[in-house]
């Protein structure tokens, strides 16, 4: 089945690993966006720290979901 170009897989695993791929693109280039933020001086350096762990927590709670 084809959903807004994705294709999904009926099988658990290579579900699983689909999602977890598409997981790690999004946190890197959220992590990229606030980088470039920051070098702009579009955010301080508070709320880049703050943001930076939010993405932290997030990549870190998907490479749980991994196991």
């Amino acid at each position: 089945m084809h959903r807004q170009g994705i294709s999904w897989i009926a099988s658990g695993g290579e579900s699983h690993s689909a999602h977890s791929e598409m997981h790690r693109a999004a946190v890197k280039a959220a992590q990229q966006a606030v980088l470039a933020m920051r070098a702009n001086d579009e955010i301080g350096d508070d709320a880049f720290h703050r943001i930076e762990e939010e993405l932290d927590w997030i990549e870190m709670a998907g490479d749980r979901n991994d196991e």
